[in-house]
């Protein structure tokens, strides 16, 4: 169980610095540092409490395993620009869903991962300093 937590918080990371990097999201707050890192401990941690989920967006994918399409499902407190991207294992960004303003409140976005091979992928939502991240299985 150990290894399997050490593992993914390796491929958030380099999903995260990424992110950082190609998408000119968090510039303006540096470099990922000490905050991403403590944002792979939140996202990757097996309890959540009221400080972990402060800088995180929960996402729901369904369905997962994706076959032909997907909604992807979450809930921001106010309006604002957000991106969705979807990375393979090694952190490469293999696609961008969608890049646009969301109004306060639930919101979904549907995913047609048409193009993409069989396989684990990780769909990661950016909006300013929060950010979420989800597993998902496309057969």
């Amino acid at each position: 169980m150990k290894t399997q937590i050490k593992s993914a918080k390796m491929v958030i990371t380099m999903l995260l610095v990424t992110a950082f990097t190609f998408t000119g999201f968090g510039q303006s707050d540096g470099p990922p540092g000490n905050d991403s890192m403590q944002l792979i401990d939140d996202i990757t941690s097996i309890t959540k409490g009221p400080d972990q989920k402060k800088n995180c967006i929960e996402l729901k994918i369904s369905p997962n395993p994706i076959r032909n399409s997907a909604t992807i499902e979450f809930t921001i407190e106010k309006a604002t620009e957000m991106q969705i991207a979807v990375y393979n294992q090694k952190g490469v960004m293999v696609m961008d869903v969608v890049k646009q303003r969301f109004d306060k409140g639930k919101n979904t976005v549907t995913f047609t991962p048409s193009h993409l091979p069989t396989g684990t992928y990780y769909v990661c939502v950016f909006c300013g300093k929060k950010r979420g991240l989800q597993r998902c299985m496309i057969i």
